[in-house]
C-alpha cells in the first residue's frame, strides 16, 4: 500500500492528508509514514536512491513543527522543506 500523486512534476497538495487518511484506516504512524517514503520507492523501483534519509539518497525533508509520530496531522501543515540540500 502506497499514498502518492499523478501530477506529473505539477504543484501537489501537501500529501500529509493521505497519510492521516491511512493512519485512521488502522495503520500505526510509522507504517502510514513509510506508505510515502520507503514503501512507495519500493513499489517504483527505486528503493536504492529514494525514500529514505541515507548517504548516496536523494534526501528532500520535511519540515514540522511537532512528532508526526504522535500527531501525523502534523504532516499537513509543513513549516519548511529542504529539497535538493536547499531550504524552500
Amino acid at each position: 500500500m502506497v499514498t502518492g500523486t499523478d501530477s506529473s512534476g505539477g504543484e501537489v497538495t501537501p500529501i500529509g492528508r493521505e497519510i492521516e487518511l491511512m493512519h485512521a484506516a488502522g495503520l500505526s504512524p510509522l507504517d502510514a509514514i513509510r506508505t510515502t517514503t520507503v514503501d512507495a520507492a519500493r513499489l517504483l523501483g527505486v528503493s536504492g536512491s529514494v525514500g529514505r534519509l541515507a548517504p548516496g539518497c536523494a534526501g528532500d525533508v520535511l519540515v514540522v513543527d511537532s512528532d508526526p509520530l504522535s500527531d501525523v496531522s502534523a504532516l499537513s501543515r509543513p513549516v519548511g522543506v529542504v529539497r535538493a540540500g536547499r531550504i524552500c
